[in-house]
């Protein structure tokens, strides 16, 4: 085989490869942008959240940092386990309160937690 079949082989399997790879990054889910607001008159000083119907917890996303009355928190959803997602929020108060199916997904998610 001469040089130049060489090279227009290989030519062809870089494209081959660069076309999966492609493929792959396109497949791979978006994670979604979403703020929890806290429409309550105290600090939320933690915040847990599980896709709904699920009962284990995910690590607190406050992390020390009380998010205070009238502001947000940031997060970040895959959307792989749906978009409904319950919140476990602890206040600067004591008291612990559920939110159930609250949507975390697509563009403006940012449903607002009171007591």
């Amino acid at each position: 085989m001469g040089d130049a079949m060489l090279i227009r082989n290989a030519h062809r399997f870089a494209g081959m490869v660069i076309g999966t790879v492609a493929v792959i990054v396109v497949a791979a889910p978006a994670a979604n942008a979403a703020e929890i607001i806290n429409a309550s008159r105290n600090a939320m000083i933690v915040v847990q959240i599980t896709p709904s119907g699920l009962t284990s917890w995910e690590a607190d996303l406050v992390k020390g940092q009380p998010v205070q009355p009238n502001s947000y928190i940031n997060l970040y959803v895959s959307g792989d386990q749906g978009c409904y997602y319950d919140a476990r929020v602890k206040f600067a108060d004591g008291q612990w309160k559920i939110y159930h199916r609250i949507y975390l997904c697509g563009p403006g998610a940012a449903p607002r937690l009171s007591e």
